[in-house]
């Protein structure tokens, strides 16, 4: 495989890629059958959402703790993760307009918010991330999915605000790993891809250690299903938690770093032949599948390591445990004993 150094045409630098040549040959690659995956995963969230909708979402307010530290922190994020939302759309619109097409930042953009969908899949089976009553919220749309396992599915609060605005900024934090990326091919010109990507996955576990444990200490998420614990108590925060948002940010940001000679990404390579509207939704539809897998297949691991997890917190914020499963002290909820307590067992739907 070629080692050579391109040049992107949406980074400062380039980055490592092996070169494409025009081709006539109509062979599927990455892209036509990312954009074939996108279909179920599609068809999924809308049988989903419709379902979800004909139920009547309501909003859950079990435990919201109004005035707070932690109401105040949650509404503060929400307005300053808004107004970051905003300065990116428009930066996005006039790249659009600049280029004439759809671009590649804005189909990482698109693909984002629909993978909001899947930010608690690793709920799945049985409860294992909470989110807190203080932020905006409706009931979770799981209760309404197909093949679900999770007997409280649908009566968890989803942050629904917040999770929109922090997934599209995964596009603006993808470019700001690949900037970093950038630094270190300039740095060292002969790195390889493996370090390259070592180089993302360093730089999106500090940028998403951040983020988490601001999420933490406010009590605003919760990881108490997660083994591995760095910190314990109503603090709890797991190993996974940190390896799991560096994983996937890394994966991002590798997929809008690497390019052909072409100035590709893999979501946008062998589609030459195809007019440029058909081109365009072929890219998009495997951009959204990318996506959409990354918080999949990165969630699968944890979501069967949690079987493993120990007793839940005995002093954990009643804003985050509420209807999820019953914790120490607290009983009554719709799924049961939480994984980890001496009577667990894993109620199905």
């Amino acid at each position: 495989m070629s080692s050579q150094i391109e040049i992107a045409p949406q980074t400062s630098v380039g980055a490592l890629g092996q070169g494409t040549t025009p081709d006539s040959r109509r062979t599927w690659g990455p892209a036509h059958y990312l954009a074939l995956a996108a279909i179920p995963l599609l068809v999924y969230q809308a049988w989903t959402w419709v379902s979800w909708l004909a139920s009547g979402p309501y909003q859950v307010t079990a435990d919201r703790s109004y005035g707070s530290f932690s109401w105040y922190a949650a509404h503060t994020i929400e307005i300053g993760l808004g107004l970051v939302v905003v300065g990116l759309v428009v930066m996005l619109v006039r790249q659009c307009r600049t280029q004439r097409r759809l671009t590649f930042d804005a189909m990482l953009f698109i693909g984002l918010v629909l993978t909001v969908f899947w930010d608690t899949v690793v709920n799945f089976v049985e409860p294992l991330w909470f989110y807190s009553t203080n932020l905006v919220n409706v009931n979770d749309w799981w209760g309404n999915a197909p093949f679900m396992i999770n007997a409280a599915a649908g009566h968890p609060s989803n942050p629904v605000l917040v999770l929109a605005l922090m997934y599209a900024l995964g596009t603006l934090e993808a470019m700001t790993i690949n900037k970093v990326m950038d630094r270190a091919v300039r740095r060292w010109p002969g790195i390889n891809k493996a370090r390259l990507i070592a180089v993302a996955f360093l730089s999106a576990s500090l940028i998403g250690a951040a983020l988490s444990l601001t999420m933490t200490l406010t009590h605003l998420w919760g990881d108490p299903g997660m083994p591995i614990p760095i910190l314990r108590g109503e603090y709890h925060y797991s190993l996974l938690q940190f390896l799991y948002i560096g994983a996937w940010s890394a994966t991002l940001a590798s997929l809008r770093f690497f390019v052909n000679k072409r100035g590709e990404r893999v979501t946008e390579r062998g589609l030459e032949h195809l007019p440029t509207r058909s081109r365009t939704v072929v890219a998009l539809l495997a951009t959204i599948a990318a996506c959409n897998l990354s918080v999949i297949v990165w969630s699968a691991p944890i979501m069967f390591i949690g079987i493993k997890t120990g007793e839940y917190p005995a002093n954990y914020p009643p804003s985050l445990s509420n209807v999820n499963c019953d914790t120490p002290g607290r009983t009554g909820t719709a799924y049961g004993p939480c994984p980890g307590s001496p009577d667990f067992k894993i109620p199905v739907r």
